[in-house]
């Protein structure tokens, strides 16, 4: 299943609303809200390209942040990314192993100043 979640706010009558559809992952269609809302076009292109949700009647119903000849939906959970894209390699390295520490140790602590270089920067103990 995909949810599609609206939510929906009155200024001028102080309401707020949320709306759930919940929609088959084979066949994810809704009736689009464009025509209600022209904001909507954006967020119901952004749905249909990175998940998949079609909207029934919507003016212009195209990928919008990927190229038209993408393959899947890469926000859903059993997208596969392709090795390559036109010749380029979408593999990325493990973050992991980039995230490692450095082979000589972590950052040394920083060190307390001595007694005597705090009071010569205007500190003691009273203050």
């Amino acid at each position: 299943m995909i949810d599609v979640v609206y939510h929906l706010a009155s200024y001028r009558h102080h309401h707020v609303c949320t709306l759930k559809v919940r929609l088959p992952r084979d066949h994810p269609e809704a009736p689009t809200i464009e025509t209600v809302w022209k904001a909507a076009n954006w967020f119901e292109r952004e749905t249909y390209d990175l998940l998949g949700g079609r909207f029934k009647g919507h003016s212009n119903l195209k990928r919008l942040l990927l190229p038209d000849d993408w393959e899947g939906h890469p926000l859903r959970k059993d997208y596969e990314e392709k090795p390559e894209y036109h010749g380029i390699e979408t593999t990325r390295e493990d973050p992991m192993k980039v995230l490692e520490p450095a082979p000589w140790g972590p950052a040394p602590a920083p060190k307390e100043k001595p007694e005597s270089e705090k009071d010569k920067d205007g500190e003691s103990e009273g203050s």
